[in-house]
């Protein structure tokens, strides 16, 4: 059997540095020839075994064109003489591989995991050692004064102060950099590199705010501006801070006099800057917003810069966000859109005038639908930058259709006239209110949680679980003919059901990655799509009890937080089932079928019912468990009668005690009402556990004689007599007899 031929190892530097980083971060570490000796030997041993197997795979009997000595024999050598070239060159390398790393491929350990915790252990011992630098630069500043001020006459024998300058120069000469220029990374999205002369660094922070106003040349001011952009945090007063950004912000309002590089340093300055709240807050005035959206406009790396300087201000600003004053409509790439909606999202995450303004008069919601398809095509084309697109478009778009709907009716409210102080009428919550304005999203929305590909291991992430969340808001009742098609609103028995139950059935497994979805019949997907979602999320995190020690390592491996991923998937099955008879119907067919197997213990069973049912009595998990038991009860047309004769009471105690239904439910009769609602009625079915009886054993007395009999019973009297010696019992055939109940048999 023919193998393919090994794939060609990756290329390496070997003389030298690499210096493509796409991160403009520091070159990579130059690989030598023996390391690159060994990868190919490795790559050749690899390929060697799978032929290896391949050939023991299709070797033939004895006698039929095969010999000891024949191409399996050969194959074996082959692995010998690279295991023997191998142990030859390990003399040879002088590199030490950590333990940890051996251990984690052992146990067989996501290297994405490892490199994590490692990146985040290294990042703590950094921050701790540079606070250290910190307090000892900061004692080291105010003993030099308390020396000044005590000893005049020692100040000129003292260091000039420099403040955090050793840090700087210590990440300089980590770069390998000269002496005359300093090479620092800007960011990821530049990718560039920040050229500050070493002079500035030499000098005293205070003097930053001076030079600015005095600089004319534009590479002179753009040497400044890089300067300020790696300046540690506490390099620059509060009040030097402030008042450098109100002269960038003053300069970026006639932005005709200033090359494109120098606009584009003044706003990387800004940003830095505006990592403090107090700069922040005047970064988010009305006016410096208006002035930054101005420059946000066109195209090129200076609006994404204006994007951040805003994102930055917004998140550390809450009262700044009510001043934001138009969204982007234009066209334009997933990477700028990402930052155009992270602004929304943050414009949008309290009740404001700009919602109003947004939905009425600007059309953001066409704009929106518009931009959620085409960031669909970008993620499913694996385009940089479009799933954080997406996924901050439908966090705006969660926000939109929570929040204004909620301020048409408060509006609506206060026009009708002030409630009396005795109104007692309950808050709307979510899913409640709608607006005919929001009926473009429905369709775009179905579309993405039927189109999204599976990013991850876990079936629910990011952006799906955010489509999720935008659809809750989105009641069914008046969208009944978008959600569901005609067909499902017809009777159970009707022979188009049937068809499409059959096609829905074809469909059950999510699409995959990559592969084109029909947009014809969304709605007719969604209610598959959901219930195939939640059998598919529960059979990956919960196979078994919930409760499992392993079910909590498994999500903290994969970082998803299954009582939050969760409830709005089973929440949102429930909004279906219960506001629509056809998909109740047709879901209660696929979870509850008629010919239901009850001759074992329904939450012993492993399918999505047993993982149900077993996720009810779930103690780690409550906000899913209690989901889960709203998806049923509405399964069960919110009648605790049926809920309680399909599924046993037993299972179900917990949930009806919760939603105030104390006492045990009467025994149901069938309704005899809507398609689905079927209630079994069988008498050997038991009401507890849903499950049928199981059949008694044969009776212990059976083919005894009565002398057999007389002998169990004086044994059963003996020990009834101990225990009442013992003062543990009474024994009851004594009392029986005192009594007068038991007669003396002639």
């Amino acid at each position: 059997m023919a193998m393919p031929p090994p794939p060609p190892p990756q290329p390496v530097q070997v003389n030298g540095a690499s210096h493509d980083s796409d991160d403009g971060g520091p070159p990579s570490p130059t690989v030598k020839e023996n390391l690159r000796d060994v990868q190919l030997k490795l790559l050749t041993l690899e390929y060697t075994l799978r032929n290896l197997s391949a050939i023991a795979a299709d070797v033939q009997p004895q006698g039929q064109n095969d010999h000891a000595q024949g191409r399996a024999a050969g194959k074996v050598q082959e692995v010998i003489e690279h295991l023997m070239e191998l142990d030859v060159q390990k003399d040879r390398l002088t590199q030490n591989i950590p333990i940890d790393i051996i251990k984690g491929m052992d146990e067989n350990t996501n290297p994405n995991r490892i490199a994590k915790e490692r990146i985040e252990n290294a990042a703590v011992q950094n921050q701790y050692s540079y606070g250290q630098i910190l307090a000892i630069q900061s004692y080291r500043s105010i003993l030099r004064e308390a020396l000044v001020e005590n000893f005049p006459d020692l100040a000129d024998q003292l260091d000039a102060p420099r403040g955090e300058l050793v840090h700087w120069y210590s990440c300089a000469k980590r770069f390998g950099l000269k002496r005359t220029l300093g090479l620092v990374p800007v960011n990821r999205v530049t990718a560039g590199m920040i050229i500050v002369p070493y002079f500035l660094l030499d000098q005293p922070m205070s003097q930053f705010l001076e030079r600015y106003k005095t600089l004319t040349t534009p590479a002179a001011r753009i040497s400044l501006l890089n300067a300020i952009a790696i300046a540690p945090p506490t390099a620059i007063d509060v009040h030097g801070r402030i008042e450098l950004v109100n002269l960038l912000l003053e300069d970026l309002k006639d932005t005709s006099k200033f090359d494109p590089n120098v606009i584009l340093s003044m706003l990387v300055a800004l940003k830095t800057l505006g990592r403090n709240s107090l700069a922040s807050e005047i970064i988010s005035q009305k006016e410096h917003l208006q002035t930054l959206q101005t420059l946000a406009l066109p195209s090129g790396e200076v609006p994404k810069e204006a994007l951040r300087c805003i994102a930055n201000a917004l998140l550390l600003v809450e009262a700044g966000r009510s001043n934001w004053l138009t969204p982007i409509q234009r066209e334009c790439s997933p990477d700028y859109l990402f930052l155009a909606a992270r602004v929304l999202f943050l414009s949008t995450v309290f009740q404001s005038s700009f919602i109003v303004r947004a939905v009425e008069s600007l059309g953001a919601v066409t704009v929106l639908a518009n931009k959620l398809d085409a960031l669909l095509v970008d993620l499913q084309h694996s385009r940089p930058m479009s799933k954080e697109a997406m996924v901050d478009a439908l966090k705006y778009t969660f926000n939109l259709l929570l929040q204004y709907p909620r301020m048409k009716h408060a509006a609506s409210g206060t026009d009708s006239g002030p409630s009396k102080p005795n109104d007692t009428e309950p808050k709307p919550v979510m899913g409640e209110l709608w607006d005919e304005r929001f009926a473009v999203l429905l369709p775009t929305l179905l579309h993405l949680f039927n189109s999204l590909p599976q990013t991850t291991g876990s079936p629910l992430a990011p952006p799906l679980t955010h489509v999720i969340h935008a659809l809750l808001n989105i009641p069914i009742v008046p969208n009944a003919k978008v959600w569901f098609p005609d067909e499902l609103q017809m009777s159970q028995g009707s022979q188009t059901l049937q068809k499409v139950r059959r096609s829905l059935s074809s469909r059950s497994s999510p699409p995959r990655s990559g592969a084109s979805t029909p947009v014809a019949g969304p709605a007719t997907e969604a209610l598959r799509r959901a219930y195939d979602l939640l059998d598919a999320t529960l059979a990956y995190f919960t196979p078994g009890d919930p409760d499992d020690l392993e079910v909590r390592a498994k999500c903290k491996r994969e970082d998803v937080a299954l009582d939050d991923v969760g409830p709005p998937l089973a929440l949102l099955l429930a909004n279906m089932v219960r506001d629509n008879e056809g998909a109740r119907g047709q879901v209660k067919q696929w979870l509850l079928p008629v010919d239901l197997d009850r001759s074992q213990p329904l939450e012993k069973r492993a399918d999505i019912l047993g993982r149900c049912l077993r996720m009810m009595a779930s103690v780690y998990f409550p906000k899913l468990k209690d989901s889960i038991g709203e998806m049923l009860f509405a399964l069960c047309n919110s009648d605790a009668n049926m809920m309680g004769a399909q599924l046993g009471y037993g299972n179900i105690a917990g949930f009806l005690f919760n939603k105030g239904i104390m006492a045990p439910p009467p025994p149901p009769k069938d309704s005899g009402g809507a398609a689905g609602d079927y209630i079994p009625d069988d008498p050997d079915i038991n009401p507890i556990t849903g499950s049928k009886y199981k059949p008694e054993g044969p009776d212990p007395l059976a083919g005894m004689t009565d002398e057999e009999k007389e002998r169990e019973a004086e044994k059963l009297f003996v020990l009834f007599d101990r225990l009442e010696k013992m003062g543990m019992a009474v024994n009851p055939m004594r009392k029986a007899q005192q009594e007068g109940k038991l007669e003396e048999l002639p």
